[in-house]
């Protein structure tokens, strides 16, 4: 169905655009503040509110996934 609504757009001139918002995903090592999710487990890290407020994503303490997304 997708491809045959594709196809149809596609002769009239017209694209489908994903209107989903793209995440903010980042890497271990990464210098960050805020409120960030494991890509693979969901889990939940923040930024410490002391000091400079940065966080350096560690590799995950769950899962060893080297991924992050940020959320809030």
């Amino acid at each position: 169905m997708a491809d045959e609504r594709s196809a149809s757009h596609r002769q009239r001139g017209l694209s489908i655009v994903n209107a989903a918002p793209a995440e903010d995903v980042y890497d271990t090592g990464d210098e960050v503040s805020g409120e960030f999710r494991c890509a693979e487990c969901d889990l939940l890290i923040k930024s410490p509110r002391e000091n400079d407020g940065l966080l350096v994503l560690p590799v995950c303490a769950l899962c060893s996934a080297e991924r992050w997304r940020r959320v809030g």
